[in-house]
């Protein structure tokens, strides 16, 4: 429930601030929907969410995550890379809520074997590369 600000100089900094009036009453309902859905993805929320009637900032952030990895909920994060708008936004809600490389198994391709990877920061680098363009010109 905070506003930010971009500046437009391509810097990307931004300013916090309260919502504003006009668009407090959505704010709120928005924030609402967020908090039943995040409930939804978890029995313990839900309990916790029908005794207090909402979720704490932790309690939310912590069931965004689960809901997420879970495939249950998708966020969204408004931005633009052409005006530096919005990049820290995105990158801290892929640090609180997008799974960890150590917490996703891969399957890996060596010569004409596969095999699963479970990352392992003692064992041999390995990477998965999910897109990869050869283009000439």
């Amino acid at each position: 429930m905070k506003a930010w600000t971009f500046a437009t100089d391509g810097s990307g900094k931004a300013t916090e601030g309260p919502v504003p009036a006009d668009v407090q009453d959505r704010a709120t309902n928005a924030r609402d929907a967020l908090v039943e859905m995040v409930a939804e993805a978890d029995d313990a929320l839900m309990e916790r969410f029908f005794e207090a009637g909402t979720l704490t900032q932790e309690e939310l952030v912590a069931g965004l995550r689960t809901a997420t990895l879970a495939g249950r909920i998708f966020p969204l994060v408004c931005a633009s890379g052409l005006t530096n708008v919005g990049a820290q936004p995105l990158l801290d809600l892929l640090v609180a809520c997008a799974p960890s490389p150590i917490e996703r198994p891969f399957s890996a391709q060596h010569g004409d074997q596969t095999e699963t990877v479970t990352p392992d920061p003692a064992r041999p680098y390995a990477a998965f590369v999910w897109k990869t363009v050869a283009d000439p010109f």
